[in-house]
Parts: C-alpha cells; structure tokens; sequence
C-alpha cells in the first residue's frame, strides 16, 4: 500500500481498474462503469508474480475495510478454503462493505475462494452471446454474471487491449455496485437485493449454477421498481414476505405445511380463483398469494357404548380396518354410520371426516369349552351358563386315550359339572407297547416288546457263505422293510442269499480264465500253460498255486512250474589264466544271457605271492545258488629283464663295399644271430639277435642300407625305388 506498492508489475490490477472506473471524456481509451468512483488500490500479490499469499491477502481486506472501502473487488482465487479469509469477509460484511470476486476460469464447478464463501458476491462470465464463456468456473456458489469475454480495457505504460476471464466479469458488478451506491439512498444488504433482483434472467428460470440470479442490468439495477410478495396459508406455516422485480416472471420455493393437508399451489385471489403460475405469472405492485390445499387425511371417529376404541386418521382415498369392541353380556354385532342403527357402514374409500357407532345385542351368556389334544382335534362347545355337556373322545395313533384333565400336567381329572366359566380340558394318552417277530430260515430268531414310535432295531444275523439280504414284511420275502418307526405289532422275514467268488487263473498278469462260483462250489481249471525255456532254464509245468476245491473267498491262481538250469548257459570268459608276481590281473569274469540270474564273485588272487588261485563264480536264481563254476590263475615268479646292446655300427655301404658285422653284447644268456647282408646286392637287411632265457624269447633289430653305384667315379646313390628285404635264414 503507497505510492510504491501499488505499482502494477503484471498488468492484471491495470485491466481490472479500468474497467471499474477508467476515466470519461478525455477521449482517450474507454470509459470505466463507474468513472467518477474513488479507487482504493491494493496491491497483494508476491513481486513480479500472478500470485497471492493468503496472509497478504486477508491484510489487504481489513486495510481496506478500516481506510473507508465501500466495495472490494476480489478478481483471483484459488481451491483452499482459508478459514482466516473467511472471517476477515465476514469482518467486511460486518461493517457494510459489499465484496465482489471472480469465480474462476478452470471451467470447473470445483468452489473457489474467495468467490466461493457466502459472504460474497461470486460471478461467472459470459461471452458475446450471453452464453457461459467457455473458461467460466460454475456451481452452487455463483450470485451474478457479466460480460467476461473480449473486454476492451487499459493496459499498462498507458495502451489498452482485448481481455477475456472472471476477473474482468467481477470488476463489472463492482462499477455496477459503486453507480447504485452513488445514487440510491438504501443500505448494502438491499443493495445487494436489487442488484440480484434486478439482473436480466438467463438459463433456468430463477437462481442457477450458472449464471446466479442473471446477467447483470446496470440501467434496472438503478431504476426498475422491486415489489413485495405476501403469503395468507390459511393456518399453515407462516411464510416471510419476498422482493421481486416488477413484472417479471418469478420463482417462489416457499412450500408451507398444514395439518391433514397436501399444498397444491398458489392463486392470486383469496377465493382461489386465480392460479398463480410460475414463470409466467408477474407482480406488477405488491401482492399477497394465497395457499390451496386438498386434504391429505381424515379423521374418523369411534362411538361405543363398549370398550373404548381409539380415532384413526386415515390417507384421503384409503380404507380402514374395523377395530372391535366389546360389552358384557352383549353381542358386538357391527358399526354403522348413524346413531339409530339404520345404515351399516360398509367398508369404502374414505372421502370425508367420519363418525361411526358401534351396535350391541344382548345375549345369554355362553362360555367356551376349549379341549387340548395331542390326537384328533376337538372343536370347543359354547355351553350355555348352567348346563353341562357330554365329554367328546380324542384319538392318538399308538396310544390310548384315558381321559380329560383340568391341568395341563393331567394331575386332576374332569368331572361333568354345570359350566359357570369357559374352560381349557387336556387330553391324556398312554403309549401302546407293540411286538415285533423276527423269522430267519423258518425259524424265530428274536421276538421284541417296543413302544410306539420306537426305531424298529434291524437286526444283523449272519450265515457262513451266505450274505443277509435285508428284512421283508413277507414269507416269499418280496416286499421289504422300508419303515423306520414302530406303529403296530410287526412280522419280519429274513433272507439269505449265496455268496459268489471270483476266482481267476493268470499267468504273468495276464488272465487265462476266470469264472464265479458259489460258496464251497469248486472252480475248472483251464489246460494248463506252457512256459518258453530261457537262455539258461527248461520250464515244466507242475500244478496250481491254490486249491480251486471248495471256493470260500476270491482266489487268483497262478501256475507252477519246475526250473531246470541249462550248465551249457554260462561258461568262463577268455582271460589270462597265468601272471607275472606283482603284476596287475583283470578278472575276465562269465558269459550268461539271462534276466533270471545273478552272479557273485569269490576271488582270492594275490599277484604279490607265487600260487595257485581259484575264483568261484556263483550263480543264483534269486536267493537260490544253482551253479558254480571256478578259474584258476597261477602267479608265477617275474623273470630278469634281458638287454640286448647292439655294437656301434656302419649300416650304410655301396654295392660291393665289405660289410663288417661288429655283433650285440647281451646281459643274460647267449646270443644267437639271424640274417647277414650281401653287400653286392643293393637293399635293406635285417640282423635279428636273439637270446632265449627261461623259455622266453628276447629279440632286437638292426637294418643295414646297401646302396647301388650309378657311374664310376660317382658318389651320389640311391635306393631302389622300392624297400627289398632280404633275411638270410
């Protein structure tokens, strides 16, 4: 606030203040609504931007207030309900000053605050056609609307321009406000009054959530006249009288209420002649409306000379049920619509209030005798005073009747005496035992005594071979017990039937034959099967796993055969029967080719000690040894190793050049020589030496080359182009 604060750095306080009061006749611009109004300008917002703080904000409102406001305009806003901002509000309304603020420009109808509280005047904006602009915020809130779309107002650095936006609706029914002010001698709250009242109406007729009361009429607000509108609701609720434009369509939401009575409109004239009709109907100076009801119910009224029966109110239209009433030694016999009894009343839609009558005549006194049985019901005797009556039967099935009692415990028995008093008799029964008779086979297998009702016992005997078939009612055992409670003496047969037993022959899972017999009957065995031989058993068939004689349960029966061995089956495998001590010895191991068998091995070899081993091959048909077969391996002292050394040599001549052989040397034993060369014929020979020790034979090789000569003179030889061997045996 002060000359420095108030300097616009965005521009929006520039539009706004113009439009509210832009200077006139300087031919310059445009003139604002109400030129000759003072402007208190306050500048809240954060510096050099578009945004407010709320606490900025609420002590722009209460300076306002105390420096001598009479208007604030309010154009921003945002979603937060400030309740600070609100009671600062409620201090400006307090002390006179109205508030006016735009609504919003999300095209929500989300409430925005301001605008949005009810202290102040909130106002929507329309386009050129009277239209809600597209950006306008709407809702419940909404008081008023104005022009917001393309205003012509002042910029700064002294321009002018288009502006579209609740804040340049708002500032309209602020210039509105401040020229009533200037010219109207009322307070603020009928200012207020008239500027709504008076505003031209658009969408719905009356207020609505777009544009409130209508588009703002600064001309009507000045000079069109407001009358007063009265309620007579004849004994209804009492309805404060209203101000409305004259002669304009108004809407009235005042609904009275009134005992027994539906509202069913307003008229014009106390005789109800006149419908007032809304939207249509107008009031040109004051008026009253007068209320018209239909009524809604009615009372009716009971007159008795016997028990007093409550009034009923009924629905207008409805029936009733006819209550009862009652008189000593006196017969109720109706109600009528007059008191001489001449017109019954019959059951109709009720139109009217209404009187009826009840109608007695007087009877001798009859008392009711009322019987309680557990059996065939009784029906109660009216018994005139004085006489007595004669005690009717009841029967219970299974049971006997013994007789009527006084209480219901039927400790006191009822003896026939005049009836002074209506009275409740009790029945009493005694259970029937009955018997039931079990036949098995021709014979009683069990005779019981049992209550009725009881759950007859179904008995279980049983028969060796045989199944119980059940309980029948009949000697030919065809129609069997079904009932589960004893109602009578009872006959009961029962039944047997043969068991049957499956027995079948199979071989290797699969059936050969199969047959049901009776009990202890004998089965017929199939021909009996052969069995293919194995790689290492004759198969022979010997018998049945069971006896098939004098079946008594299932049997599966599978056939026997005697196992001969084929010895030819299995037989050592090649291997080394003799090793050098401490020499490794692999087993060879057996040959057998059959699934049947398995075989464990017993070897004691010990390659590290000069012996005999044996090594038993056992050969077991499952757990059953059938065959045994040994190997013998002999461990025999390992000999000195032999070395052959070949003296040093030439082993490369030409034809007829002398070879001499300078002989090997030998560690053990003699050696003996094998081959020569004939060095006049071109080849490779071979001079075997040779040295036998222990009947083992040790041998080493030595080649020698004889080249062929091509021309005298020549040293350059060859082999011949292919290897000859020559041994000299």
């Amino acid at each position: 606030m002060g000359l420095t604060q108030v300097i616009d750095d965005q521009g929006h306080g520039t539009m706004v203040a113009g439009v509210i009061a832009a200077a006139k006749g300087n031919y310059v611009g445009i003139s604002g609504i109400a030129p000759s109004s003072s402007l208190l300008v306050i500048k809240a917002n954060e510096p050099n931007e578009g945004t407010f703080l709320d606490s900025s904000l609420i002590e722009g409102i209460y300076y306002a207030v105390d420096h001598g406001a009479d208007i604030i305009n309010m154009s921003l806003g945002g979603p937060y309900a400030n309740p600070l901002t609100k009671t600062a509000l409620e201090y400006a309304r307090n002390q006179g000053v109205i508030v006016v603020a735009a609504s919003g420009n999300d095209s929500v109808s989300t409430p925005y605050y301001p605008a949005s509280f009810s202290t102040v005047i909130s106002v929507s904006a329309v386009d050129q056609t009277k239209a809600l602009a597209t950006y306008s915020n709407y809702g419940s809130s909404i008081s008023i609307s104005a022009p917001g779309t393309n205003i012509y107002t002042t910029f700064k650095g002294n321009a002018y321009g288009f502006g579209s936006g609740t804040s340049l609706a708002s500032p309209q029914v602020t210039g509105v406000l401040a020229l009533m002010a200037a010219y109207l001698n009322v307070t603020d709250e009928e200012t207020i009054e008239r500027l709504l009242l008076t505003s031209s109406d658009l969408g719905s007729l009356g207020r609505d959530d777009y544009f409130g009361y209508g588009l703002v009429n600064s001309y009507d607000s000045l000079i069109h006249p407001l009358v007063t509108v009265s309620f007579e609701t004849f004994g209804g609720t009492v309805l404060q009288p209203i101000k409305v434009a004259a002669a304009r369509p108004f809407v009235c939401s005042q609904i009275p209420e009134k005992d027994l009575s539906v509202f069913s409109g307003w008229y014009q004239d106390s005789l109800l002649t006149v419908p007032w009709v809304e939207g249509t109907s107008v009031a040109n100076a004051n008026m009253t409306l007068y209320a018209k009801y239909t009524q809604s119910s009615y009372l009716v009224t009971f007159v008795t000379a016997g028990t007093p029966v409550a009034d009923l109110i009924v629905a207008a239209n409805g029936t009733f049920a006819l209550p009862s009433t009652s008189l000593d030694q006196y017969q109720f016999v109706g109600w009528y619509k007059d008191s001489q009894f001449l017109e019954p009343y019959i059951v109709s839609a009720v139109t009217d209030n209404l009187t009826l009558y009840a109608k007695f005549e007087k009877l001798e006194i009859y008392y009711n005798v009322f019987f309680v049985t557990p059996g065939s019901a009784i029906e109660p005797l009216k018994v005139k005073e004085g006489d007595s009556f004669n005690l009717p039967s009841s029967s219970l099935a299974g049971h006997t009747f013994q007789g009527w009692y006084k209480d219901s415990n039927c400790t006191v028995a009822y003896q026939s005496f005049p009836v002074m008093s209506s009275i409740t008799l009790y029945a009493l029964f005694t259970v029937n035992d009955y018997h039931i008779t079990y036949w098995l086979d021709q014979v009683i297998f069990e005779t019981l005594s049992l209550p009725f009702g009881s759950d007859i016992p179904l008995l279980s005997p049983s028969k060796l071979g045989h199944s119980f078939s059940g309980w029948f009612l009949d000697v030919d055992q065809t129609a069997l017990l079904v009932e589960t409670t004893l109602e009578g003496d009872l006959v009961l047969y029962g039944g047997f039937s043969v068991e049957r037993y499956l027995v079948v022959f199979m071989m290797d899972d699969t059936i050969i034959s199969q047959s049901e017999v009776n009990y202890q009957e004998s089965a017929i065995a199939p021909e009996p099967p052969a069995k293919p031989d194995s790689v290492c058993f004759f198969y022979q068939f010997s018998g049945w796993s069971d006896s098939f004689q004098n079946v008594t349960f299932d049997l599966i029966i599978e056939p026997v055969f005697i196992k001969t061995f084929k010895p030819e089956s299995v037989s050592l495998k090649p291997g080394v029967d003799t090793v050098h001590q401490g020499d490794d010895w692999v087993d060879a191991g057996v040959n057998f080719d059959d699934a049947c068998l398995t075989v464990t091995t017993q070897s004691l070899v010990d390659t590290n000690t000069i012996g005999r081993y044996a090594i038993t091959y056992s050969f077991y048909d499952q757990a059953t040894m059938i065959y045994e077969i040994k190997r013998i391996v002999s461990v025999i002292e390992k000999p000195e190793i032999i070395q052959i050394t070949l003296l040093e040599d030439v082993t490369t001549i030409y034809e007829g050049q002398t070879y001499v052989d300078p002989g090997a040397t030998t560690n053990i034993g003699t050696i003996t020589k094998i081959g020569d060369v004939n060095n006049l014929q071109a080849g490779v020979y071979v001079i075997t030496y040779e040295v036998v020790y222990q009947n083992i034979t040790f041998q080493k090789h030595k080649y020698v080359y004889v080249l062929k000569v091509i021309e005298a003179g020549l040293p350059v030889a060859f082999l011949p182009s292919e290897k000859k061997w020559w041994y000299e045996l």
